[in-house]
């Protein structure tokens, strides 16, 4: 009825309508690209995009392989724009294998923010003294699988801070650090620290908030292990061996459960710390005690505190309990040692050699007490009963102890 169109007929612009223009450029009012093609479409105007590819150059990336490109100098500017590029939601930004060279912070400042790289092949390295690497000052961030080196030629060096009171929620996972004055930095509340391997820095981990979960970090070579300076936050499964000290508390009301603190100087080392659980920590072959507890109405229970030079459990606060650890072979004045008032040591395992008098030097007992008040009952102290020596004060009640 219409007739058939030619095999050669193509429609014009004047057939089909033109194509809207907008200051001058085809098709930007609908996202379109300008080129002079019915159907042409592209991606709308501008990246606004969840993830952002950061490499650099010093390992051979070019611009084509990612979304910013470092050039081993001031590396942190790359990063900070890839991560200030991430819509309002948050994003991803994943930096490629190689190191890069940090000379200021690199700032993570908005919520639901996710920096990883791959492992241990991707260097953050600082290059100047004073540094920051990462710092969180937002809400339900991640940096995982990333390594940090304070760099030993430069002073001051943190690795990772969740660095504001009122950051939450963060996490940090699965990085190495090395170098640093302060490995992982952590105020704030509710921030998850798991499975991250510290060496050779001041201090491993510094909990400087509360309701922190620090978990599953191996920390070796330290000065400190784990420092931790606030209350109710949960330490738990951390290996801490050949520091200065595993783990140091100078706060109250915290949880220090099933950590590894072996074959440092001290093991656990409270400081003016009340009223902490401590419990199913192995404290063993350690240059000093294998706890030294300073604080009050502190409950440490079920830890075995064994072949230290020192004391097994050294306790110079009052009101503590300590009930049900194993205390055997070590090699100062006892395996547990009181020098505190009003201390309840109940049901605790403490012998020598194999359980002779004749494994124990004249200063040496299974429990040493001295202080005033402390209640010593139900311990197991083969081959030497537990003393209080004249100089001790008044109203110690040492009873129904096996020896």
């Amino acid at each position: 009825d219409v007739g058939a169109r030619p095999a050669t007929w193509m429609p014009t612009a004047s057939d089909v309508g033109a194509i809207p223009t907008v200051n001058g450029t085809q098709g930007q009012l609908l996202g379109f690209t300008g080129a002079n093609t019915v159907g042409a479409v592209d991606a709308p105007k501008g990246k606004r995009t969840a993830r952002f590819v950061v490499g650099t150059s010093t390992a051979g990336y070019t611009a084509a392989d990612c979304d910013y490109l470092c050039d081993g100098t001031d590396d942190q500017a790359e990063i900070n724009a890839a991560i200030q590029a991430l819509p309002e939601g948050g994003g991803e930004v994943a930096i490629l294998d190689g190191e890069s060279h940090i000379t200021a912070s690199i700032n993570v400042n908005e919520p639901y923010v996710k920096i990883h790289g791959s492992g241990s092949a991707t260097v953050l390295k600082a290059m100047a003294s004073n540094v920051k690497i990462i710092v969180f000052s937002s809400n339900y961030c991640t940096v995982t699988d990333l390594r940090f080196d304070g760099n030993s030629e430069h002073t001051g060096n943190y690795g990772v801070s969740c660095g504001s009171t009122r950051s939450v929620s963060n996490t940090v996972a699965n990085n190495s650090f090395t170098n640093c004055s302060f490995a992982i930095v952590v105020y704030g509340s509710q921030n998850i620290v798991t499975g991250n391997d510290i060496y050779a820095s001041s201090t491993g981990i510094y909990v400087g908030g509360q309701n922190n979960l620090i978990t599953a970090n191996y920390c070796m070579n330290n000065e400190y292990g784990i420092k931790v300076q606030e209350n109710n936050n949960t330490i738990t499964g951390n290996p801490c061996s050949k520091n200065g000290v595993g783990i140091y508390v100078t706060s109250s009301e915290n949880l220090i459960t099933n950590n590894n603190c072996g074959s440092n100087e001290k093991g656990i080392d409270f400081s003016y710390s009340n009223e902490n659980t401590v419990t199913g920590n192995a404290c063993n072959s350690n240059t000093e005690n294998g706890m030294d507890i300073s604080g009050s109405s502190n409950i440490i229970t079920g830890n075995s505190c064994n072949n230290n030079e020192r004391n097994g459990i050294y306790i110079s606060g009052e009101r503590n309990t300590i009930t049900g650890n194993a205390c055997n072979h070590n090699e100062g004045n006892g395996g547990i040692f009181i020098h505190g008032h009003k201390n309840a040591v109940t049901g605790n395992t403490c012998i020598r050699g194999t359980g002779t008098s004749e494994d124990y030097t004249s200063s040496q007992y299974p429990i040493y007490i001295e202080g005033n008040d402390n209640f010593c009952t139900a311990n197991n102290c083969a081959g030497k009963a537990p003393s209080a020596p004249s100089s001790a004060g008044a109203g110690n009640l040492i009873t129904n102890n096996k020896y």
